[in-house]
């Protein structure tokens, strides 16, 4: 490890830091739930071990997927686009609104660049070391990407003029 990362000092980090190291330095999520499933494993409580529950949540998990993968190509003055069909607008929430709905509608298209916003410093803050390493690049990228963003919460949405519907 370099000397210029510390990891942080949590329960959890250190059982799968533990975890990784009993295996060469990696870890699966399934290696880890098996390790878990003794009830004595320090990070038994952070999974749920009744199979009904967990079934409910992973289909919950699962619709999220196929709601992610509607898509809509649409033709612009730029040329064709293809966007999400919907998009969940808010951290915590598990609704989708339709991208038809953002472009016409103030609030939801506000919540959106807002989230985007932070995703995009969520982003920089992850990979920040990554963005020192490999330079320039990525970091114009980034620019270009805030700028983008800027210029989008001042700009009307454009019209669709032709919408198809496919799945990814």
């Amino acid at each position: 490890m370099s000397n210029d990362i510390i990891p942080l000092e949590d329960t959890v980090a250190q059982h799968v830091r533990s975890a990784a190291k009993a295996r060469g330095g990696t870890i699966t999520p399934e290696q880890l739930v098996k390790d878990a499933s003794r009830a004595k494993h320090p990070l038994h409580g952070h999974f749920e071990w009744d199979d009904a529950e967990a079934g409910r949540r992973f289909r919950i998990m699962q619709a999220r997927v196929l709601i992610s993968s509607c898509m809509l190509r649409f033709e612009t003055s730029s040329g064709v686009q293809i966007v999400r069909e919907f998009v969940n607008v808010e951290h915590g929430s598990s609704k989708f609104v339709s991208t038809e709905v953002v472009q016409t509608d103030a609030d939801h298209k506000k919540l959106l660049i807002k989230r985007a916003h932070s995703e995009l410093l969520s982003f920089k803050k992850r990979y920040g070391s990554v963005i020192d390493a490999f330079g320039s690049a990525i970091d114009e990228a980034l620019v270009n990407a805030e700028a983008a963003m800027a210029r989008v919460q001042k700009k009307k949405p454009e019209k669709k003029s032709k919408t198809t519907r496919r799945a990814a």
